[in-house]
């Protein structure tokens, strides 16, 4: 983070969500990102990507390719891999032993740096951190494949 860019947006929540953003992002395409909305005082586009955090439902996470935890982006990644990570821990006792088959698409936000490609390695880097075997396609995987791969 620039030690000089002052977070002022006028909404005291905003601005500590923008800054725990600035900490933690290391992905220097997002972090320009944001940087330049502080330095634009654009309000509005740092409201659409703080406002609310993405949800994980039973489709996975859902929303556009971007900076902030209203988006999809490498920080939101790692950090909802480590929070699944901690849900399959406690729900099934043999997972460290079953591991995870992990597949991609071909979407891509060249802008954010955001690929399905690069979440996909991100979330197995997580994953395999923890000692969690993991089976990663490595080509765009038709969906029907990974749950197929799951159950033989």
């Amino acid at each position: 983070m620039e030690s000089h860019l002052q977070v002022d947006t006028g909404n005291a929540e905003l601005d500590r969500a923008v800054r725990q953003w600035l900490q933690l992002d290391k992905n220097h395409k997002t972090l320009e990102m944001v940087q330049k909305l502080v330095a634009d005082r654009n309000v509005t586009e740092l409201q659409k990507c703080f406002g609310l955090r993405m949800e994980f439902g039973t489709a996975g996470l859902r929303a556009a390719m971007g900076a902030g935890v209203s988006r999809m982006n490498d920080l939101t990644i790692i950090q909802t891999t480590q929070g699944f990570c901690r849900y399959l821990e406690k729900n099934f006792p043999d997972f460290k032993e079953r591991g995870v088959v992990i597949g991609f698409d071909a979407r891509a936000h060249p802008a954010s740096g955001g690929s399905s490609k690069r979440f996909a390695r991100l979330a197995a880097t997580v994953f395999a951190s923890q000692g969690v075997p993991v089976y990663l396609f490595s080509k765009i995987t038709p969906t029907p494949f990974v749950p197929y791969t799951v159950s033989h």
